[in-house]
């Protein structure tokens, strides 16, 4: 049972036999229908809506995570530990757990890309990217909020630096990056609206992916393409993948802080204080490490 918004992550999905769409006004007898008397529902938000609806439908089972109110549930799982400490994933897992399913695999999945959303993607690489190289790095510059992004220019003095050893240098993202690609001269950013699976289908592609705390680093996650994640304000504890991902943060007092504040009081210095020589570095390491050629 998914918002409308979500369509894309999970069509096509090899575990789900059926995907029912709910609107925010949406409490129809055809949705209770859909969902009456099922076994069991997972709650794995804290939005109540969902849970409502799985109680009109007298869903059996109704199970959710430490949740301020237990209202519309009959199970909830609480003293689960420190959130900020432990992978999002595995938190979400121990409530599955905790009715006798397995939850030993924390590896991410979303579906591949058709047959033509690969063609279209193929076709734009051909177009934007592989005129300028044989190679492309990602760059993922935004993220959902605005505390959480590495400075601009710091990423444009990493751009310049790979685009001057031979990389093509593709931004990837959805509106910010529509809005603000001029900000980046010497990176690529191809005008074409991309679902998460040709996103994924694209960094599967590249040979590293730059970012912050960002949904393409959860993309990537799904492929075999390294990534830097540049962590300041959340916790890579709990937000870090765990596969192919190399993590640049420096610990400050205030933080993690991005769970409570609206301004940062400390001018960002937990991602201001992280430099593009450190990136960098940490980079020219992973694509030496893969076997790639890295120039000085």
């Amino acid at each position: 049972m998914l918002s409308p918004a979500s369509k894309d992550i999970f069509e096509y999905n090899r575990y789900v036999d059926e995907i029912v769409y709910v609107k925010k006004t949406d409490a129809s007898l055809s949705l209770l229908k859909k969902l009456w008397r099922a076994d069991l529902a997972l709650f794995f938000s804290p939005n109540w809506r969902p849970r409502l609806i799985a109680w009109l439908a007298r869903v059996r089972i109704r199970a959710a995570i430490d949740l301020k109110s237990g209202l519309f549930l009959t199970h909830q799982l609480k003293d689960i530990g420190d959130k900020n400490n432990i992978y999002e994933a595995a938190t979400n897992l121990k409530l599955t757990k905790s009715l006798g399913f397995d939850t030993s695999d924390l590896r991410l999945e979303i579906p591949p890309c058709r047959n033509d959303e690969k063609v279209t993607v193929d076709k734009l690489l051909q177009q934007y990217v592989f005129p300028d190289a044989d190679k492309f790095i990602i760059i993922a510059p935004y993220s959902s909020n605005r505390l959480k992004n590495w400075p601009e220019k710091y990423y444009n003095e990493v751009i310049d630096y790979f685009h001057s050893i031979g990389y093509a240098l593709l931004l990837l993202g959805g509106k910010e990056i529509k809005a603000n690609a001029a900000v980046f001269p010497n990176a690529i950013y191809i005008p074409a609206i991309f679902n998460p699976r040709q996103s994924t289908y694209i960094i599967s592609l590249a040979k590293l992916i730059i970012c912050g705390c960002s949904f393409p680093l959860h993309l990537a996650s799904t492929t075999s393409t390294p990534s830097v994640a540049i962590y300041g304000p959340t916790t890579p504890e709990r937000w870090a993948p765990y596969a192919n991902c190399s993590i640049i943060r420096h610990d400050m007092p205030c933080s993690p802080c991005i769970y409570h504040a609206a301004e940062c009081h400390n001018n960002n210095r937990c991602l201001k204080d992280i430099k593009p020589a450190e990136v960098i570095s940490i980079a020219r390491r992973i694509l030496a490490d893969a076997g790639q050629r890295v120039h000085c």
